[in-house]
């Protein structure tokens, strides 16, 4: 019997219980990187909701306008590049309540679907304005 016979399997157990806990923790760290990215994603698109609905005087706007703050700042860390391009151009809008903004903000909402692997988006501007923006608008 060839010395080989044995190397060879004991090799690739080597090599085997080696390689598991590295891909392991490569998974952990891309699913973590996913998921931050989705949840800054998700906290931008409700801070924009809320700041373009202008709330009524019991909600404080200050409030709002801290939390858009600290979103932009997680768009800044864990968007991609088209995504923060996107939403550079929608924080030019003075009035984010405004229908000059629904197709900056479209662009935002594609870019970000883009960038999560999700299936095109084809939604009409007037569906995205009632949903976000509200209805009447």
């Amino acid at each position: 019997m060839s010395s080989w016979n044995i190397v060879f399997p004991l090799l690739g157990v080597i090599i085997g219980a080696t390689l598991s806990p590295l891909t392991t923790f490569l998974f952990a760290r891309a699913r973590e990187r996913s998921e931050r990215k989705r949840d800054a994603y998700i906290s931008f698109v409700r801070s924009i909701a809320n700041v373009a609905n202008k709330p009524d005087q019991s909600t404080n706007r200050t409030e709002l306008l801290d939390a858009l703050r600290r979103a932009n700042l997680e768009m800044m860390i864990y968007g991609s590049p088209a995504v923060i391009a996107a939403v550079r151009e929608l924080m030019k809008i003075k009035d984010l309540g405004h229908p000059d903004a629904v197709p900056v903000f479209t662009k935002v909402l594609v870019e970000m679907r883009r960038d999560v692997g999700a299936k095109k988006f084809s939604t009409e501007s007037k569906e995205i304005q009632s949903v976000i923006f509200g209805a009447d608008r």
